[in-house]
Parts: C-alpha cells; structure tokens; sequence
C-alpha cells in the first residue's frame, strides 16, 4: 500500500428554532429563537510507502555507512499518519424582522439576527509505524521525543501534550447579521425592491497540520451585500420575468493556501464580485410551459497574498462569468386525474 487515506467520519447535529409572529398595524413582524448543536469525529489514515520505518529500522545493524544514514533518518521518513479529530459546535442566534407600510404599494423590511457560536476542537495525531509525534523533534538514535519547547503559536490552542501528539482549540465569536429592504408594488403585476445586507460564514480551526505553525484557527468570512430587482408578470400572468442586479464585497475569505506539502484554510483575501441575473417562465399552454435564465458575473480579489506570493490575479472558483439554461415540461393528463410528466 503506497499512497492513500481512509477516512471513518460520524457526525450528530440538533437544531431547535422557536418562532413568534404577528401584526400591529404599522408593522407585520416575526422574531425567533435558533438552537443549534453538533458533534462530529473524523478518523483518518494517511498512508506513504507503508512499511518503510521498518525496513530502514533493519539498517540499524548495517556496517554501511550510507545504510547507517538512512537508520538515522528513518523517523523523518515515517510518512504514515493516523488523525483523531473530534469538534463540538454550539450556536445560538435571536432574530427579529418587521415590515412597515407606508403606503399601500411602498413598504420598508428591516431585520437584525445576533448570533453566538462556539467551536471546541480536539485532535490526536501520531506517526502510526513509530508512534511517534509528527510537531516535535525526533533523537534519530533513541527515537524519544524532544518536548523542551511546546509551545503552539495560536492562540486559541493549547500547548500540545502527551509528547506532542495532542492539542486543543477552543474559538468562538458574536456576529451581528442585518438586512434592510425597501419595497414597491408599482402595479399588481409590478414589484420593485433594493435591499443591503451582511451575512457571515463560520470560523473554524485547521484540521490537518503537519508541523507546530501550523496549529491554527481562522476567523468568520463575511460579505456586505446590495441587490435591486424588479419582479414582473406578464399576458394575464402567464409569463413571468425576474431582473435582479448585485454588488458583493467579501471580507476575511477563508481561501486554502499551500505551505510546503499542507494546505491550510486562512483569512488572507477580500474580494468583489457584480452581476446580473434574469429568470423567465412561461405558460405556453395549459400543458406546456418553459423556463430560462442568464446570468452575468464579474469577480476579482482585492486582496490575497501570503509569504508565498501575491495571488490577486486570480479568479473565484466556480463562479463562470456567463452562466445560461433552457428548459421545458409538458404535462400529459391520463386517467383518474392522474398525469404524466415530461421535462
């Protein structure tokens, strides 16, 4: 067995969300209470030329001085990992939105959701063929483990224990999510609306370092968002025609980075990206109807650079600058109401 990873995952999760809602008159409002807890453990087996620790180790009686060299080093070349990763998240959010009608057609939506999360993450990791750690400094005579100097460089993770093969990391963050939108019902077929927002993305902690400095967590990514859009109907409602056009900046993106033969998760981007976006669908019959869509999205990072490099030339990954579908369905009615579809 050369090269490969087996992976034994389980994951539990419980989400809870109370909701109250109501209307006073001047405002249509909701507001709620989220719960959300998940548990999940990752096993994995990395495996590189399997056995070689204990080919190198028979070299230890060698009389060759270049067989004697690789003895020494059989340590660093024990390439065979075994991960014990378990995290624990907890997420608690309150949210409240309310519509006010000024008028009749024009109306204002407004809402605001804080949220508390928390992320505990623990990994054991060891060299399965030596038993040995993979962060601290080998004897290559003795095999024992230099644990003088511990420490790791984040700050959310303790220091490793139980001879550097295992560590913790304790994050968590408080995020305020807002979202403001104004409204207006030109006609009964006619809708019109602007809207902003900011949204976030979890933070989290590196789940496959392979040295100290790399023991690390990252923070929320978040995105300030603007959109307008206009919603039509059309030919007694038959055909309706969605127009929207957006603006997106991206704060803090957690983008992976390579360093050396890792590839760790950092917050070392910011980015833009705007389009504009038009879906169609259309009733051609009572059986026969058709949909479709164009899209158009320009992106470029505004930052993204770490001791590597500058990689700000780059482009978002799946996100295609024109994006297109056409599709169709025919409804085919048989007996006892019964029908058959077609698409």
């Amino acid at each position: 067995n050369y090269n490969g990873d087996v992976h034994d995952e389980r994951h539990w999760q419980f989400s809870e969300e109370l909701q109250a809602s109501g209307d006073a008159g001047w405002v249509n409002w909701v507001a709620g209470l989220y719960y959300l807890k998940e548990r999940t453990r990752d096993d994995t087996q990395l495996v590189t030329a399997h056995g070689l620790f204990n080919a190198l180790s028979a070299f230890g009686d060698s009389d060759i001085e270049d067989l004697f060299s690789l003895y020494l080093a059989r340590y660093a070349l024990d390439f065979n990992l075994d991960f014990r990763n378990r995290q624990t998240t907890e997420d608690y959010a309150v949210y409240i939105n309310g519509e006010f009608p000024f008028t009749e057609r024009l109306s204002l939506q407004a809402g605001l959701r804080y949220t508390h999360e928390k992320k505990d993450f623990s990994q054991f990791v060891i060299r399965s063929d030596s038993q040995r750690s993979l962060f601290l400094p080998i004897n290559p005579c003795t095999g024992a483990v230099d644990t003088s100097n511990v420490s790791v460089p984040s700050s959310a993770c303790s220091d490793l224990k139980n001879e550097g093969t295992f560590f913790t990391c304790h994050s968590s963050w408080n995020e305020l999510s807002p979202r403001v939108s104004l409204n207006f019902q030109w006609t009964p077929d006619v809708f019109a609306y602007a809207q902003i927002s900011r949204g976030f993305r979890s933070g989290g902690m590196n789940g496959r370092p392979t040295n100290i400095s790399l023991i690390q967590d990252y923070k929320p990514e978040h995105l300030n968002s603007a959109e307008v859009g206009l919603k039509t109907l059309f030919a007694d409602r038959r055909v309706r025609l969605n127009t929207a056009a957006f603006y997106n900046q991206y704060e803090d993106m957690q983008v992976l980075l390579t360093r050396g033969t890792t590839i760790v998760i950092a917050n070392a981007a910011e980015a833009t990206v705007y389009g504009v976006e038009m879906d169609l669908e259309a009733a051609l019959t009572s059986a026969w109807s058709m949909r479709a869509s164009i899209g158009y999205v320009h992106n470029e990072y505004d930052k993204w650079r770490d001791d590597l490099g500058d990689y700000t030339w780059r482009r978002l990954r799946n996100a295609p600058e024109w994006t297109a579908n056409l599709g169709t369905t025919y409804d085919l009615p048989l007996a006892n109401a019964a029908h058959l579809r077609f698409g």
